[in-house]
């Protein structure tokens, strides 16, 4: 038997193009891409999941109906046909304005992005207004939900937002895909405590504070119901939220670690990065015994650094003594 796969199949353990629609339910989605993180680690895979989760269309609210909780007042808000009650209009947990004054589109995304967005009142959208978020030492407001006045980062006094403790996991993985999905190359000067340009796209206060607020506060089905909209309407939900344990891999205790989609071989991938990635020669439906060439040369071991095999499109062949299988695929490694 043999097989041809050519650089535009799927090799991921795909083998049929799935187009992502914003109307298919997050489900369908998400699995039709979570595959090809498999074998990723580091910014690799922060790359990757940009590339698969990146949302389709950004709308906002527009034609939102459903009820919603306001965690900064502990109230229930229906939004009917994208609009409010009064009082009422779409916050932000990630301020676009950290990226407004150097990149209007990237900051217009995410203002409208659903991945970030929350129902707050006016008056709380004002007082939290483009505030880092942390732990308030004293407070200039509070309430029995939150809280704004003045704590430290770095040893030194500055304005903060403390959130409800409800929306805190949300606040945390919402920083996690705002990070991935619109990095920059500058953020304005309190952006910067928070972000930075560079992979892993935060501060040392940020990444502290994110991942111990993830692991303190897990996903709730609410959060899980609102990511599961958001995939629906924009064709790309928070994968962070859904796998949540993706943010291990770049920030926590496991950054660096390859990721793995449950106990599956690591499938192949058409595209490699030079200096991040590992090429496992393995798919689930290709014989585990099979036995590999790259560009016409026999390799003895199924897992190797793209830098081994050096930039440039390549010919894998393998061939399967049980099965009598043979195939043939092309892979690229890019800078």
């Amino acid at each position: 038997m043999k097989r041809l796969v050519t650089l535009v199949t799927a090799l991921a353990g795909i083998f049929a193009a799935v187009s992502p629609r914003a109307e298919m339910p997050a489900t369908v989605v998400s699995e039709a891409h979570i595959n090809n993180l498999s074998g990723k680690s580091g910014k690799g895979l922060s790359d990757a999941i940009r590339k698969e989760f990146k949302p389709q269309k950004l709308n906002g609210t527009d034609g939102l109906t459903c009820d919603l909780q306001d965690h900064f007042t502990g109230r229930t808000v229906s939004i009917i046909n994208g609009c409010f009650p009064a009082g009422y209009e779409s916050g932000e947990i990630v301020p676009h304005k950290w990226w407004t004054y150097i990149d209007e589109a990237g900051g217009d995304d995410i203002k409208k992005d659903l991945n970030n967005l929350i129902p707050m009142t006016a008056d709380d959208i004002r007082r939290k207004s483009d505030l880092l978020p942390g732990k308030v030492d004293i407070p200039e407001f509070s309430s029995a939900y939150w809280s704004v006045g003045i704590g430290s980062i770095y040893g030194k006094e500055t304005d903060l937002y403390s959130p409800p403790e409800q929306l805190r996991g949300r606040v945390a993985r919402a920083f996690f895909y705002a990070a991935v999905m619109y990095p920059a190359d500058i953020f304005t000067p309190r952006g910067y405590n928070m972000m930075d340009t560079d992979y892993p796209y935060f501060s040392v206060y940020g990444k502290e504070l994110l991942v111990r607020w993830s692991k303190e506060y897990p996903v709730t089905p609410e959060e899980m119901e609102w990511e599961a909209r958001a995939a629906a309407m924009q064709g790309g939900g928070n994968p962070f939220v859904k796998y949540a344990e993706l943010s291990e891999y770049i920030w926590g205790d496991k950054a660096g670690e390859v990721y793995r989609v449950g106990d599956d071989p690591v499938p192949l991938h058409s595209t490699y990065h030079l200096e991040i990635d590992r090429v496992y020669l393995s798919s689930p439906h290709i014989p585990a015994d099979a036995v590999w060439k790259i560009d016409g040369t026999t390799v003895t071991s199924k897992v190797l650094e793209a830098s081994e095999i050096g930039i440039g499109s390549h010919d894998l062949e393998y061939s399967s003594e049980s099965t009598g299988e043979t195939g043939r695929m092309m892979i690229k490694i890019v800078p």
